[in-house]
């Protein structure tokens, strides 16, 4: 799911984008329309991440983990945003503006894809414990009754 939703998402900005600098956008409506089912869509896969994340790993982990991604994200996005986008849009073109949105096309999907690979390993690596740890466990058993019946 997270993965569909980053990927719609970068669609849809790339659709906008293509879509604004060709000027086939007559109302300013059809405009928000876009960019709100391009930011829904996100949303959505961003939510959807953070419930993954709440699930596979231990609290304290999980909690710092969350804030330093945040303040972080939050940083980096908030400093750099307005600069480069205003100065996008200060150009006064359609084409820098749209280059805009190909930049939000381009940064969506990565940050949905990665997602399960290391889910997916920490999943397997736990299985793998666990499966060895019931392996050491039936073949203790196994040895103590072994001995018991010798006896």
């Amino acid at each position: 799911m997270i993965t569909v939703t980053y990927l719609g998402s970068a669609v849809m900005a790339r659709v906008l984008a293509v879509l604004f600098a060709g000027g086939a956008l007559k109302s300013p409506w059809q405009l928000e329309a876009l960019i709100f089912g391009a930011f829904f869509l996100a949303s959505a896969g961003a939510s959807a991440a953070y419930l993954t994340v709440s699930e596979i790993f231990p609290l304290e982990m999980r909690a710092l983990a969350i804030a330093f991604f945040y303040a972080v994200g939050t940083a980096v996005g908030g400093i750099s945003g307005p600069l480069l986008f205003g100065q996008l849009i200060a150009t006064g073109s359609r084409g820098a503006v749209a280059l805009a949105f190909v930049i939000g096309a381009v940064v969506w999907p990565p940050a949905g894809s990665p997602r399960s690979l290391p889910a997916r390993r920490l999943k397997e690596s736990r299985l793998k414990k666990s499966r060895r740890r019931s392996a050491r466990k039936s073949t203790t058993v196994q040895s103590a009754r072994t001995q018991a019946r010798m006896m």
